[in-house]
């Protein structure tokens, strides 16, 4: 997905051209996205976490909603699916 523009890691999450453009479920509502966000912080530490939310992360209900936002080419328009 890299070479098209996207993400490779959840590092890359921390570039500026991303900021305002992060659609993210909220960790406290689904045990998947907990867990994704604890192996997140796990490899890359709480600095990372801390810079992440600092790129103003449009924080939804639901895990369709992400994809619903990008399918609607609503702001935020990047939904960013990365492995650690």
């Amino acid at each position: 997905m890299a070479r098209h523009g996207g993400t490779e890691s959840a590092r890359d999450l921390l570039d500026p051209r991303w900021k305002g453009k992060i659609v993210s479920t909220y960790p406290n509502d689904d045990d998947a996205v907990l867990s994704l966000y604890s192996l997140i912080v796990g490899e890359y530490g709480w600095e990372w976490l801390r810079r992440f939310v600092a790129q103003d992360v449009a924080w939804v209900r639901r895990t369709q909603e992400p994809a619903a936002r990008v399918e609607r080419a609503a702001r935020p328009s990047h939904w960013a699916r990365t492995a650690c």
